[in-house]
């Protein structure tokens, strides 16, 4: 776990976490839940105060970067996710994907964003375009 959250979650709620990550790793878009059930499924694990916090600390790890880290993006924008502001989450996925192109963290995030901001075919377009990016680099 992110060392930042280390304490913030039991280890049941931890591990419900990892689960629904994975499940939205599948390659097969068809084997994915729809962003409204990770939203649902994560809005009990949801801690405001301490996603706050989390969001001050990679506020400070933004301003301190020499280079930009799309590892740093995508968390603050998976905590402004968990604390209602899509509109800054959606800019921080978007920062994480110029730093790293084909990042599915970054396409998700991007698509949960879209989704609290009521842009259901904007979300599902950016899973779509993922996943087609992806096939055709296998293939």
């Amino acid at each position: 776990m992110d060392s930042s959250l280390e304490g913030q979650y039991a280890n049941d709620d931890a591990t419900k976490l990892v689960e629904l990550a994975s499940k939205h790793l599948q390659f097969e878009a068809r084997e994915r839940p729809d962003t409204k059930f990770l939203l649902i499924a994560v809005t009990p694990l949801q801690k405001d105060k301490d996603f706050k916090n989390t969001i001050e600390y990679y506020s400070k790890s933004v301003v301190m970067m020499s280079v930009p880290s799309a590892t740093v993006f995508a968390r603050r924008a998976f905590s402004y996710l968990m604390n209602e502001q899509a509109e800054l989450a959606l800019r921080d996925a978007m920062q994480a994907q110029v730093c790293i192109p084909d990042w599915p963290t970054s396409f998700y995030l991007q698509a949960l964003a879209l989704s609290k901001l009521g842009m259901e075919t904007d979300a599902q377009d950016m899973l779509n375009d993922f996943a087609a990016s992806r096939s055709t680099s296998i293939a």
